[in-house]
């Protein structure tokens, strides 16, 4: 019996991809940057959404898949419509640094997801990959005294929508 693969494929196809791309996009995110607010390539890149208390790895990636919905299931196969997530955790001492790193950190995540419309290879891939929003998290600072606050981090979520055949 041949089992279902559902989102697993996508999200090890969007992990190769993240490995893969993202180092060249942060790059040439960089080099267009005159503010000096620049990206750092990810200390971890994680297969889920980490517990931002348990962080210790700055700037980190996790990649989650939303719910998903079997579409046209006529028995012998189906379409699953699977949304994803991949979420960026930064942190820095100043706030507009730590605004602006996540608005890039949204446009370098953006620009690799989307390249090419499809994720996978042949047998696995799935296609009409598009964005479906974006998502910023809080901002939370290292001490409940706002005057004693020595570094902020927050995260954001590019969420894509794709298909695949089951």
């Amino acid at each position: 019996m041949a089992t279902f693969q559902l989102s697993e494929p996508i999200v090890r196809a969007v992990l190769a991809r993240l490995e893969d791309d993202l180092p060249a996009v942060i790059t040439e995110i960089n080099a267009e940057s005159t503010d000096g607010y620049d990206l750092r390539e990810p200390e971890a890149i994680y297969p889920h959404i980490p517990s931002v208390g348990l962080l210790r790895l700055w700037p980190s990636l996790g990649v989650q898949e939303l719910p998903l919905t079997l579409r046209d299931d006529i028995g012998t196969s189906a379409l699953a419509s699977v949304e994803l997530a991949v979420v960026a955790f930064d942190q820095s001492p100043d706030l507009a640094e730590l605004g602006w790193r996540l608005r890039r950190w949204e446009r370098a995540l953006a620009t690799v997801l989307l390249a090419g419309r499809e994720l996978g290879t042949a047998g696995s891939a799935a296609h009409l990959v598009t964005l479906s929003t974006t998502r910023p998290g809080p901002t939370l600072g290292d001490h409940e005294d706002p005057e004693k606050v020595k570094t902020f981090s927050s995260w954001t979520a590019v969420v894509i929508h794709c298909e695949r055949e089951e």
